[in-house]
């Protein structure tokens, strides 16, 4: 055989079963998170159609249809958290609320941890699971355009 395809076909396998976190995942140290990531991956929606909807909104459908086609209705506990700021002039702090985009998504037989990652790179969003909660928070902020 060759050498080059065998060490190349190990890369690839190796490389993909390493990196199970979606792109708006971050990693999590819960010792429930392998059980929560199963049950996200084993939830199977039939079809999604958001059209320019908030994040928010996009999140509440995601959590409804996760909990109604996974096979033991589990309900994925979410939080949105908003990052807390201070201002000048006030008496305490407030929190911040950004702008979300819309969201759109149009898809079939899409996993729900599949959806929420496409929510949130649509909203930059990351999530994380921490204790037995997904946690929402604001992405970094993108870079600016020249």
């Amino acid at each position: 055989m060759n050498r080059k395809l065998i060490i190349g076909c190990l890369a690839v396998v190796l490389g993909s079963s390493c990196s199970d976190l979606g792109r708006n995942e971050g990693r999590s140290s819960s010792p429930l998170a392998d059980r929560i990531h199963r049950a996200l991956n084993q939830t199977v929606i039939p079809e999604v159609d958001l059209e320019s909807v908030s994040a928010v909104e996009a999140l509440n459908v995601w959590s409804e249809l996760s909990r109604t086609y996974h096979p033991q209705h589990f309900k994925f506990q979410h939080v949105v958290a908003y990052p807390v700021t201070f201002t000048q002039g006030t008496t305490g702090a407030s929190a911040s609320v950004p702008k979300a985009p819309k969201v759109t998504v149009r898809r079939k037989n899409i996993t729900a941890k599949r959806l929420l990652d496409e929510i949130c790179r649509q909203a930059n969003l990351k999530w994380t699971i921490t204790g037995r909660v997904i946690v929402i928070k604001p992405g970094p902020p993108a870079p600016a355009t020249p």
